[in-house]
């Protein structure tokens, strides 16, 4: 195959990753406590940065959501920084209008719930949701398989006091 086939042929399956993977990384980082429009804006961040090493990538769904996590860290630091400067604070959960009309009522109130919960429990668990098992999770927080398992069952736990008990009993 030759250099400019290969590149179209990179391009088509970058295309194809991108259609599968961009709503549900939007929801990875809903998970994690962005907003709509900051879940948004770092997927689509993330994809941009994946696209320039995307022949390198083994494994680039987890890739992606790892950048994206981190992006949304130093997001958090930053307007940290600078909430301790600014006299008013920016208006939490603003979602777009877009994203308003597509949330449910229960999505609504397993987002809300999922900010309650302690960092480590969220991660370990938006990460399950996306589809990533334990082992494959610890990989990428760097942590051990049995610390996830233990975040997960607790963060299942505190869902299910707050939501009833029938929340997590299937993914």
């Amino acid at each position: 195959m030759g250099g400019e086939e290969a590149k179209t042929v990179a391009v088509a399956d970058f295309a194809e990753f991108y259609d599968r993977e961009m709503s549900s990384l939007v929801w990875f980082l809903l998970a994690l406590g962005a907003d709509a429009d900051t879940a948004a804006d770092l997927a689509q961040n993330a994809f941009v940065k994946a696209f320039g090493v995307w022949d390198e990538l083994r494994h680039p769904k987890a890739w992606l959501r790892r950048v994206a996590q981190n992006d949304l860290g130093d997001l958090r630091r930053i307007r940290q920084r600078e909430a301790a400067s600014d006299e008013l604070p920016e208006r939490e959960d603003a979602l777009s209008a877009a994203m308003a009309v597509e949330l449910r009522d229960e999505h609504r109130s397993v987002i809300s719930a999922l900010k309650l919960l302690p960092v480590k429990q969220r991660e370990a668990l938006a990460w399950y949701l996306d589809g990533f098992s334990p082992a494959e999770i610890a990989e990428c927080l760097e942590t051990r398989p049995v610390a996830v398992r233990q975040n997960l069952f607790k963060a299942r736990r505190s869902l299910r006091a707050w939501l009833g008990p029938g929340w997590g009993e299937a993914r």
